[in-house]
């Protein structure tokens, strides 16, 4: 009994090392102009400036880049780059066995660690951060896609078990996974779902104004051939 248990704990440790590894082992590419980075492997799209909302007055209180879930949350679905919209904050997951430590109800792990998560794999994973320090002092050559990375908490859309007033985020100056009030002020990350090099080019303003316009002429030129 004790060698099959044993066995089994082997096989499951080595299937996690797989897995890890597998998505340590991700490439990225930079997108639009250097505006966003693609990440093969959990195929999703970051915006590259991780503080992106600095300045644009989206924080009640601050024009930092913080903001409080709800603005946050307006600021990204009112996102575009180079026309392109459908961003979002990042998500996480509410039960994450990768986390160090589990909360005293049992309904929420959180802590170092915390891999499964789209922001903790990216701190741990794609860029190669280490716990209890910040991304900023540790990382590896990934890190070179992003700028302006806040050593704060960042939102996720996803809110803590049990709870309307309580959102899960992921602090980058320690890799550690936890939740805030929301309506407290913390920065916030743009991320899009896929390859968005593959996203419909969209058509310039100028460009419809132009069809419309030959559209209209032909209209015309066909209204006074019936007459």
């Amino acid at each position: 009994m004790y060698k099959y248990a044993t066995g089994l704990v082997v096989v499951f440790s080595t299937i996690t090392s797989i897995l890890l590894s597998t998505t340590a082992n991700a490439a990225l590419y930079s997108r639009l102009g250097g505006q966003a980075v693609y990440d093969d492997v959990a195929d999703l799209t970051w915006l590259a400036n991780a503080n992106a909302a600095d300045g644009l007055g989206f924080g009640a209180s601050f024009n930092d880049g913080r903001m409080t879930l709800e603005e946050a949350t307006h600021w990204v679905n009112g996102l575009t780059v180079n026309g392109i919209g459908g961003w979002r904050l990042p998500t996480s997951l509410q039960t994450d066995f990768t986390c160090s430590r589990v909360s005293h109800t049992g309904d929420f792990r959180f802590g170092s660690g915390c891999r499964g998560s789209e922001m903790g794999n990216l701190f741990y994973n794609v860029l190669g951060g280490s716990a209890h320090t910040s991304i900023v002092d540790s990382h590896n050559a990934n890190f070179s896609f992003f700028n302006n990375f806040q050593e704060a908490f960042y939102w996720s859309s996803t809110l803590r078990p049990n709870s309307t007033t309580s959102a899960i985020g992921f602090y980058f100056h320690s890799g550690y996974l936890h939740t805030n009030n929301i309506t407290m002020p913390a920065y916030a990350l743009a991320v899009w779902d896929g390859d968005i090099a593959l996203a419909p080019v969209p058509v310039p303003a100028a460009a419809w104004l132009l069809v419309s316009g030959v559209l209209a002429l032909f209209s015309v030129g066909r209204r006074r051939q019936v007459i």
